[in-house]
Order: C-alpha cells, then sequence, then structure tokens
C-alpha cells in the first residue's frame, strides 16, 4: 500500500515535492521494520539527498530521512556510513533545533553508539555524556532518548575500562528505568542485568548477587519470560555466585550450560 501510494504522489507532484519525500521516508521507514534493509537503504538515500537540495531547513522529511538512513545503515553492519550520517544529521538539528531539543538528543545517542562500535571511543564518551547530561535537564522522564542514552553510555564506559563511572551511571539508569516502567519490564530488568555485570566486574559480588537474583526471579514469572535473553540469567547467576566462592549455591542456580564453565569464567 505504502509503494503504490508513494508512486501516485510521484506521479502526481513530482518526486522533489515535500509530500512525495514525506511519504518516501515513510515508506523506507516500513522496508527496514520488515527487513529489506537494500531497498529501505536505496529510497531513504534517494529521499535524503532530495530532501537536502530541495527542503534542508525541513526536519521532516529531510533531516528525519538522515536519521532513519544512518540508523538502517547500523542495522545492516555498515558502521562508517552509519557514522558519516549520523554526524552531517546530529550538526543539521543541532543548528534547527538547538542542543536540547529531543530529536538532537535521539540523533546523539545513536550516533555515540556508533563512534563507540567503531572504536572513536573518547567521542563517544563526550558526545553520550553531553547528551545524557542534557537530557536529564529537559527531558527526565523520557527513557528515549534520556534513559537509552544513559545505558549506551554505561556499554561504553564499559567497553573503556572505566568501570566505577559505569557502575555510578548504570546504578542511575536502572533506579529511573525502575521508577519509569515498574520492576518487572524488560528495560528495567536490562538495566539490572547490566548493572550487575558491572558489580561483578569489580568485585562487588554481593550487590550483583543480590541485583540478578531479583531480576531472574521476576523475570521468570513475568511476560519478559518469553525474551531469549532472559534464559540466560539463571547462567549469569551461577556465574557470578561461582566467582564469590559460593558453589553449592551455584550448583542450585545452574542453568544448561553446565556449571564447570561457570567455574572456568
Amino acid at each position: 500500500m505504502g509503494d503504490e501510494l508513494l508512486a501516485a504522489g510521484r506521479r502526481r507532484n513530482g518526486p522533489d515535492h515535500i509530500s512525495t519525500l514525506r511519504n518516501a521516508c515513510w515508506v523506507g521507514a516500513d522496508r527496514r521494520k520488515v527487513h529489506r534493509l537494500d531497498e529501505a537503504i536505496e529510497l531513504l538515500t534517494d529521499t535524503f539527498e532530495r530532501g537536502k537540495q530541495h527542503a534542508p531547513t525541513e526536519d521532516y522529511p529531510t533531516w528525519l530521512s538522515g536519521h532513519l538512513l544512518a540508523f538502517t545503515h547500523t542495522e545492516a553492519g555498515h558502521l562508517e556510513e552509519a557514522v558519516g550520517l549520523g554526524r552531517e544529521v546530529l550538526a543539521a538539528r543541532r543548528r534547527l533545533h538547538g542542543p536540547d531539543h529531543v530529536f538532537t538528543l535521539m540523533t546523539a545517542c545513536c550516533l555515540g553508539a556508533n563512534l563507540r562500535d567503531t572504536q572513536h571511543m573518547s567521542e563517544a564518551i563526550d558526545l553520550l555524556t553531553d547528551a545524557f547530561r542534557r537530557g536529564r535537564r529537559n527531558a527526565p522522564d523520557k527513557d528515549w532518548p534520556t534513559w537509552s542514552t544513559g545505558y549506551e553510555l554505561t556499554l561504553t564506559l564499559v567497553t573503556a575500562g572505566r568501570l566505577s563511572e559505569a557502575a555510578e551511571v548504570g546504578t542511575e539508569v536502572f533506579a529511573a528505568r525502575r521508577r519509569l516502567f515498574g520492576p518487572d519490564d524488560i528495560d528495567t530488568l536490562g538495566a539490572a542485568w547490566n548493572l550487575a555485570a558491572i558489580l561483578r566486574q569489580t568485585g562487588r559480588f554481593d550487590a550483583a548477587i543480590e541485583l540478578l537474583a531479583e531480576s531472574y526471579d521476576r523475570a521468570r514469572h513475568s511476560a519478559c519470560a518469553e525474551h531469549e535473553p532472559i534464559l540466560t540469567w539463571g547462567y549469569e547467576l551461577a556465574v557470578t555466585l561461582a566467582r564469590a566462592g559460593r558453589l553449592d549455591d551455584a550448583v542450585c542456580r545452574s542453568f544448561p550450560p553446565p556449571l564447570e564453565m561457570a567455574v572456568d569464567r
């Protein structure tokens, strides 16, 4: 249906009309959602280039198309392309909306994650730290982008080996998601698992065990139990118990893979 409407709009208004470009933006987004990534990239690239030429001051469709194109390149594994596009879109959104606008912060979050994954670690930390600070001040009740940015910053700090800072940010993200979504939400539990892993790496085994045990038990008795990653949490708890020297408890909590693997880790 979207393709038919897009074709009709092109015939009626031409390929460069703003309504045509807006339709193309959403058709490209729909193609990404159904994993037609090559087709999505082709359409979003054309839309973005036309938008920059004919509607450079319009976030929708021009810079939204660029944002979606960068996101699609990320999903396709084209990280360098995603970084280049992210830089361009971020600069434009800062210019159009200012540095504190939610659109600007969304782009900063995505770009920061891609910078991390392409080993631009210092730049990623600086960008995510700034976006997280602005989000907490201007959009404290929005998980996206504020607390999602905090989550990405936590992962980046861990990757950079800055564990004490990661634990501090991770604790804040976990508390915020628990407040916003409740203790049983998949995003809250994901933040808990991430924080527990950091606590384990810093030798704070008791705190990690308490957090993992509570989160695993909540996940098993909630709708989150259907999420495949949850199935590994019992094993992660066994790993942490084993590292803390509580082998009998680890046996009780062991989840396939076997306990020997937990001890080895």
